[in-house]
């Protein structure tokens, strides 16, 4: 039986399809669904000249796919300046071969299509603004810029603009998505296309790379060159006063509750290079956070916390852990939910320890990473805001918490890491929006993990990843306090570390005792340090590998052996001149190794022009036993 070239051969398309080549030696048939096929193609009726019958051809469903999913802005598959699909270097994504960039196109898509709101076309403006020009999103981004002089219909994103946001208009998503996030061309997707195609809709979400007035201005001047609906990690490899915004479409986020405009460009990031690696990066002086994403008690302990109960408060429990997390967070992600990066080793960092998704190994693949496992907690603790912040996109975490999370610590480092799971066609899909399995804990072992080599996994650190962890920590309360719980977790596993010491006092003092880390050093500032060591490099504090030497427990042997002390007395015994003791000698190598720490020893500092809170909680103080961990909640 003949089948129709339309609809993509009503085919389900996947990975590793392609349209074959007859001419090649020797010819290479067409490979659909995941075998060789055979049926003999019938285009359409009207091609024939008397209308009767129809021409059988070799069809081209993969490459049909691949330019209607840059024709809707999904320029994730890269082109030529004609159109036509650009073969990358691994050949597996060319022109009728349904490779990589091909299923991240299709992922993207089922995303936005899910979405209650998307973008479309308005062809009458693109014909006022610019005569003649072609209708195909890729055509439009290459127009570049909106000439100032140009008057702009109310409504329309303002001056600075690209021809491609100025001819965008928000509209209801009149055929929502409702399947998984597989990147195979189900029924659903393929009806979805069809559709989006008929009423011109576009990506959502638009993300931009201008050159700005100066290194530290989000002042737009003009889109450079090939910036206009960038997508891949790589996409712009210069960050000269280059700068990443966005435009969003989608009514996802709530921007008025930041006090923002929806309806305007916002700064991202820009890339970072990094040899190896680079990618997408933010801080504060490029001006690209948020007040609503500023670490502070409000979206941290919640409930009625401000700093101002906390400074009316300023020796609990609650004050200090705080003070501890927040000046951490200054030395990892500047003090804001709304800083990932993705730019080294970590394919994603985010959060007030700058967890990491994975970390690279020499084998070119991604090892198990500390933001993996947050997620299984957030999941756990917050399914909705979960759902909200990073599920619907169809990142899960490998493994589900079990209430605590020792299926996923590691030992030797005192630290929860974990891998990541993703959608299948057999990803079922209940009654509501969510787009995943009904019960997630008990279907996540049955779900395929992802790919864990650099080319694949390099699809969870593009720009419209970057900007989903944005995005979250700028507006995801339930994300906020879940990463304000697991910073704390981590402080309580430290602190009950326990470490064995036998050693000498300067006297000669046998001295052998073992004791929990939080019983030895109990200061305010002395937790800071620990904490900031063991964020920088657990192993450190944990003493456990070979190459983590000098460990944390060689600096107390170190205080010990210096001192005159009686250290023999049980650690509720000993006296603020043991707890400096400690605290110099740890301080000391720390501060060698990373200069953070003396950062944080000074915490809050002087110079504060980037964050609302200032210095109005005080220093950290260095008195023995004024910390004490708040372990409200965990």
């Amino acid at each position: 039986m003949a089948i129709s070239s339309l609809n993509y051969g009503s085919l389900k398309l996947q990975r590793g399809d392609t349209d074959g080549n007859p001419s090649a030696t020797p010819p290479q048939k067409p490979r659909y669904e995941g075998a060789e096929f055979n049926e003999p193609v019938c285009m359409m009726e009207a091609q024939t000249p008397q209308g009767q019958g129809c021409t059988l051809s070799i069809p081209a469903f993969v490459q049909d796919l691949q330019r209607d999913l840059r024709e809707l802005g999904f320029l994730v598959i890269k082109g030529n300046a004609d159109g036509t699909i650009k073969n990358d270097t691994e050949g597996d994504n060319a022109a009728g071969k349904f490779g990589r960039t091909t299923e991240w196109a299709v992922k993207e898509f089922q995303i936005y299509a899910s979405m209650s709101h998307v973008a479309r076309l308005n062809v009458e403006r693109l014909k006022e603004l610019s005569p003649g020009s072609g209708e195909l999103a890729w055509e439009v981004a290459r127009l570049g810029q909106v000439p100032t002089g140009v008057t702009l219909p109310e409504g329309v994103t303002p001056h600075p603009v690209s021809f491609y946001v100025a001819t965008l208009d928000q509209v209801v998503n009149g055929l929502r998505y409702t399947g998984p996030i597989s990147g195979e061309l189900n029924a659903e997707t393929r009806s979805a296309i069809k559709f989006w195609i008929k009423e011109r809709y576009r990506c959502p979400v638009v993300i931009e790379a201008w050159k700005v007035a100066s290194a530290n201005s989000i002042d737009r001047l003009s889109p450079i060159d090939k910036g206009i609906n960038i997508w891949q990690h790589d996409s712009i490899t210069d960050n000269a006063r280059i700068r990443m915004f966005s435009r969003d479409f989608t009514k996802k986020y709530n921007y008025e509750s930041c006090d923002k405009n929806p309806n305007e460009y916002h700064m991202l990031g820009l890339w970072f290079p990094l040899s190896g690696f680079g990618g997408p990066y933010s801080e504060p002086k490029f001006k690209s956070t948020w007040k609503s994403a500023e670490i502070m008690p409000e979206n941290t302990i919640g409930g009625d916390n401000t700093v101002e109960t906390l400074k009316n408060n300023i020796e609990s429990s609650r004050t200090n852990t705080f003070k501890v997390v927040r000046a951490v967070a200054e030395r990892e992600c500047f003090g804001f939910f709304d800083v990932p990066n993705a730019y080294d080793r970590a394919l994603m960092s985010w959060g007030p320890c700058h967890w990491t998704l994975g970390l690279s190994s020499p084998a070119g693949r991604y090892t198990n990473g500390e933001l993996s496992a947050f997620l299984s907690y957030f999941l756990e603790s917050d399914k909705e805001a979960y759902m909200e912040a990073i599920g619907s996109f169809g990142l899960l975490p490998a493994a589900k918490w079990n209430g605590n999370g020792n299926n996923q610590v590691v030992n030797s480092q005192g630290k929860f890491t974990g891998w990541l799971r993703c959608h299948s066609e057999s990803t079922a899909t209940p009654d509501s929006d969510a787009l995943v399995p009904a019960d997630l804990t008990t279907n996540l072992p049955s779900l395929p993990l992802i790919d864990r080599t650099y080319t694949e996994a390099h699809y969870y650190k593009s720009w419209h990843w970057f900007f989903r962890w944005t995005m979250a920590g700028r507006t995801n309360k339930g994300i906020q306090k879940a990463a304000w719980n697991m910073a704390r977790m981590r402080i309580k596993a430290i602190r009950n570390s326990s470490h064995h010491i036998n050693t000498t006092n300067s006297q000669g003092v046998a001295v052998n005792f073992t004791a929990k880390l939080g019983d030895m050093i109990t200061s305010v500032r002395g937790n800071a340090i620990v904490f900031r060591w063991h964020v920088w490099m657990p192993a450190h504090v944990f003493g456990v590998e070979a190459t983590a030497t000098p460990h944390l427990r060689n600096q107390i042997i170190a205080a010990i052996k210096a001192s005159s002390l009686d250290w023999t007395l049980p650690p509720n015994q000993w006296t603020q001149q043991h707890e400096d003791e400690l605290y110099n000698k740890i301080k000391e190598k720390a501060a060698s190794l990373n200069n953070t720490h003396n950062i944080v020893h000074d915490w809050p500092g002087t110079q504060r022009s980037f964050w609302e809170l200032k210095d109005e909680l005080g220093s950290l103080s260095n008195v023995r036993n004024s910390f004490s961990l708040d372990e409200t909640g965990i």
